[in-house]
């Protein structure tokens, strides 16, 4: 059995992070960056290096394997009523990231792809991403991961967790048995590219 820690997510595991975070829904970053996986790395692992945004290492707790030296799993997330300042400093870090082209083109498709999550209540804590190297399947880390989770929204004093999941994910019904219910669903008419997502909330 592989020995596993839970720690703050520190900056130097961006390569790692940008196919953690890929894994979760690679239909949305396919579609965000036209199968342009040297961008999407940029975008991500550019984010993750800065502070204090909604792709910020400073908002992130990693499982390291540590027999292997291995990050092996994931999870941000944050306040509801942070999200406002914290998607200000991403637009912020982008403009250092990104050129103006790639940015304008990816716009319309960003602002589409928000309108398929609900807002978050201010008291709530929204994991905008939960992900387990598929190698380390079947350990029982993703319940290890949320129970930390579930401790970071009490030590926020949220009253509930928010997150966004595709209707087609197996992890929905583990969900479920983490006491999450679905409380809403939604989709893009470009359906045939995009998959529906359900809003998931669990209360803490």
């Amino acid at each position: 059995m592989d020995k596993i820690e839970i720690e703050r997510a520190d900056p130097a595991y961006s390569e790692i992070i940008s196919e953690l975070i890929y894994q979760t829904v690679p239909e949305v970053w396919t579609y965000l960056f036209d199968s342009n996986r040297e961008l999407f790395e940029r975008y991500i692992e550019g984010l993750w290096l800065r502070v204090h945004n909604t792709f910020a290492h400073t908002e992130a707790v990693v499982l390291i394997d540590t027999q292997k030296g291995n990050v092996c799993g994931l999870e941000l997330g944050y306040r509801g009523d942070a999200k406002k300042d914290l998607g200000k400093r991403l637009g912020t870090a982008l403009e250092s990231i990104m050129s103006q082209e790639e940015l304008a083109t990816m716009a319309p498709l960003e602002q589409g792809i928000s309108y398929m999550t609900a807002a978050i209540p201010p008291s709530a804590y929204y994991l905008q991403f939960f992900s387990v190297d598929p190698a380390y399947h079947g350990q029982g880390l993703g319940s290890t991961l949320m129970e930390n989770c579930i401790s970071r929204a009490k030590q926020l004093n949220c009253r509930s967790i928010h997150l966004d999941v595709t209707t087609d994910n197996p992890a929905v019904n583990v969900y479920k048995t983490l006491g999450f219910r679905i409380a809403a669903e939604t989709r893009l008419p470009e359906k045939e590219i995009l998959p529906s997502f359900y809003r998931m909330v669990k209360r803490v």
